[in-house]
Formats: structure tokens, C-alpha cells, sequence
């Protein structure tokens, strides 16, 4: 899935990246995983799915004559429209001053629920599924106490006992996604990070 190789944009990889630094201490940094996985499983990959549709599924569009009427950007989709540049900015260049991807995101949305710009209102914050939310902390928890949890790694030594790894990292590596491949069928794929992070 092409959208997952931008950090913030999916459960899996948010409960990743929050797992990531409250096990190990390590902050992933937005820009750094970007340019580790967009260009070929984002940009490349996308071509390539577009291309197939195209060549599989292709059709003659049907022109529809129509009068097209030129709508005004407001003022306020202008502000989001600065807003959203300026935190791309800062999310692509955080090797450089080292700001987390989340505090850039809470900075961002306060200032567009300041008073005096109020893109962002009370009935807008009161609609966010809170749900999700709490389905990533839960997820997180899960992951850290797999990590702390002496019968887990017990269980978990046993699995890797079986299933052992070879010399090469090449093939270690496919052995290791088959396993998260096949345990994703019955686990689903929000919580593949939450148990294969502690065990990395």
C-alpha cells in the first residue's frame, strides 16, 4: 500500500513509531522514513498500479460539455493550505532540527483552533472518533507489555526457536515477513506492530 510509506498516515504505522520510542527510545524521524521507503514502495509503485489499471482496465472517456465556473479560493482554505505547507516543511527537513512528527501536528492544529483564526471549532474537536485514539494506546500498551512480559519472551524464544533464522540477511528478511505475513491473517494488521517491534 503506497500510502504507507509516509510515517503519520496509517494505525499500523503510528503504533510503530509510538512503540518504537517507548521500548528502545527512538524517535522516527517523518523525513528519514520518507526517503527510506517513498521513492520505490510510494512514488514507483504507484506508477506502476496506475499503469497496470490503465493496460487492464483501460476505456474511452465520454466528454461531457459543461460550463465551468472558477470558485475562489477562501480565506480560511488559503490559512490551511499555509498551514499544512509550513508542517510538511518541517516534517521533510526534522533530520535537521530534530522536532517530532507529533509536536509539529499539535502545533499546527492549535494554531488553527486559535480564537482569533477558529478554523478549527469546539464541534470539530468534540467529532474526532476518540476510539481510534484509544484503540492506539491500547496497542502501544500491548506492545510494551510483550516487551516487559517474562512469558512472552518465553513464548516468543520458542517461535523463533522453530521457525530459525538463516546466516543471510536477505533471506532472514523474507523469513521474518512470511511470519508477519501469516500471523497478520489472525491477529490483523494494526497489531503486527505492536507484537514484532518488542521482538525485533
Amino acid at each position: 500500500m503506497p500510502a504507507f510509506t509516509i510515517l503519520p498516515s496509517n494505525v499500523p504505522n503510528m503504533i510503530l513509531s509510538g512503540l518504537t520510542n517507548e521500548i528502545y527510545g527512538f524517535e522516527l524521524l517523518y523525513s528519514h522514513y520518507l526517503f527510506a521507503n517513498f521513492l520505490i514502495l510510494g512514488f514507483i509503485k504507484n506508477v506502476i498500479i496506475v499503469g497496470l489499471i490503465y493496460f487492464f482496465y483501460k476505456d474511452t472517456p465520454k466528454f461531457h460539455k459543461s460550463i465551468k465556473e472558477k470558485i475562489k479560493t477562501t480565506k480560511e482554505e488559503k490559512i490551511v493550505i499555509g498551514t499544512i505547507g509550513v508542517m510538511l516543511a518541517f516534517w521533510t527537513t526534522d533530520f535537521l532540527h530534530g522536532i517530532p512528527p507529533s509536536i509539529v501536528g499539535i502545533i499546527g492544529v492549535l494554531f488553527l483552533a486559535y480564537p482569533s483564526i477558529a478554523i478549527l471549532k469546539t464541534k470539530d474537536i468534540n467529532s474526532v472518533n476518540f476510539s481510534s485514539l484509544i484503540f492506539i494506546a491500547g496497542l502501544i500498551s500491548l506492545g510494551n507489555v510483550t516487551s516487559n512480559s517474562d512469558f512472552s519472551k518465553e513464548v516468543l524464544v520458542s517461535i523463533f526457536n522453530v521457525f530459525s533464522f538463516s546466516d543471510s540477511s536477505l533471506s532472514s528478511y523474507f523469513e521474518l515477513t512470511t511470519l508477519m505475513t501469516l500471523s497478520g491473517i489472525f491477529l490483523t494488521q494494526p497489531t503486527i506492530p505492536a507484537l514484532f517491534t518488542p521482538v525485533a
